[in-house]
């Protein structure tokens, strides 16, 4: 079973969990961070409603309906939501994906923004690049570099370092507090309003577009935004839910955990071939007893503890991964479990799954394996 990676864009995540000391995972239907409370260690939010008033000092990962983030954030942070709103500073870079997106405190870094409406308010200074896609795009606060955007109704009324391309607009307004002081690049069916007192420094371009090419570059832009920004909100609440269910199995049965990893590291084929024929064998029992009266309890026994079986090996097939990229990368005799392990193994296994075939059999082997050594570990508890 392939386990997305949280945005593999960002793959930054990986490195920072393999060094960081400590980490705080936070779930339910609502989480709130209160002003003053400082959490030091990476925060990890999938939750309903998330509202972080506090600071947080290292990253911050947040998945859910509705995110508020007041406090000020030292490291990266990523957010996916139905609304976000970002009141609080980030030390480094800022990438939200979100239906309503509002940008009201300070980036130190880089801000990448994906969203049906996006803005940016006056008085915001984004210290790097700035890329903004969004069905309305409003940016009235600072970049200190260069700014992309790609909208349909997008209004620039603050100032900008570098250089702004508009990739796509199907209106573009430059306000009179605009303030550009490199080239302005855009691409539109119609020519921007350009009010009397913005300053751009350097040359102007204009693509005219047709209204038919428009709409179809709108159409394909707006299919893959739409499928990236569900597919980033998809991947991390996928992310945090396998995380979390990966630490539970650590900490409730940390000694079957690691008595199935030593047998899974030991005899890592025999295990795959166990989980092989755990896989096609089990649902075509299930179907066979379900066609006979007497049969119909075992079929239905049968198929609820292959589902169990699959979704346990999904998830501990990257506590396993950690654990061997841990023993293999730091040169120690003992197999590693601990959040750290199971966070690079999620991770690196859901990266490799992006990569055909190749990727695509390892994910499909440690799963394979890990559900041998599973169901293996089970029959001796129970039958022996």
């Amino acid at each position: 079973m392939k386990k997305l990676a949280i945005l593999l864009s960002f793959v930054f995540v990986l490195v920072v969990a393999s060094q960081a000391s400590a980490a705080v995972i936070e779930k339910g239907e609502k989480y709130r961070l209160n002003s003053g409370e400082v959490v030091a260690e990476n925060l990890y939010v999938g939750s309903g409603e998330a509202n972080i008033a506090g600071d947080v000092l290292g990253d911050l990962v947040v998945g859910g309906g509705n995110v508020i983030l007041g406090g000020r954030n030292s490291k990266d942070v990523l957010v996916g939501g139905g609304s976000v709103n970002v009141f609080g500073t980030t030390g480094e870079d800022l990438r939200v994906a979100g239906g309503n997106v509002i940008i009201a405190g300070d980036v130190a870094g880089e801000l990448a923004v994906l969203g049906g409406s996006v803005t940016v308010l006056s008085g915001v200074n984004v210290s790097g690049d700035a890329i903004v896609l969004g069905g309305s795009v409003t940016i009235d606060g600072t970049v200190g570099e260069d700014l992309m955007v790609m909208g349909g109704d997008v209004t620039l009324n603050g100032k900008v370092g570098g250089n702004v391309r508009v990739k796509q607009a199907d209106r573009l307004t430059i306000g009179e507090a605009a303030e550009v002081a490199g080239d302005l690049a855009y691409r539109s069916p119609r020519e921007a309003v350009i009010a009397e007192g913005a300053a751009i420094r350097g040359e102007v371009s204009y693509d005219q577009l047709t209204k038919r090419d428009y709409r179809k570059e709108a159409r394909d832009g707006g299919l893959v935004a739409a499928f990236f920004g569900l597919f980033t909100l998809l991947a991390l609440v996928k992310f945090l839910t396998i995380l979390l269910a990966a630490l539970l199995l650590i900490h409730l049965f940390k000694d079957g955990m690691r008595d199935v990893t030593d047998s899974v590291y030991g005899n890592f084929w025999r295990e795959l071939l166990r989980g092989f024929v755990l896989l096609v064998t089990m649902p075509a029992a299930a179907i066979i007893l379900g066609l006979t009266i007497v049969g119909s309890i075992p079929a239905v026994l049968i198929g609820l503890s292959y589902a169990a079986l699959l979704v346990s090996a999904s998830v501990y097939s990257g506590v396993f991964f950690g654990a061997l990229l841990f023993k293999k990368f730091s040169k120690t005799k003992d197999l590693r479990l601990d959040w750290k392990s199971a966070v690079v193994g999620i991770l690196v296994l859901g990266a490799l799954g992006f990569v055909p075939l190749v990727g695509w059999l390892v994910d499909l082997a440690v799963m394979l394996a890990g559900m041998g050594g599973l169901a293996n570990a089970a029959y001796k508890k129970v039958w022996m």
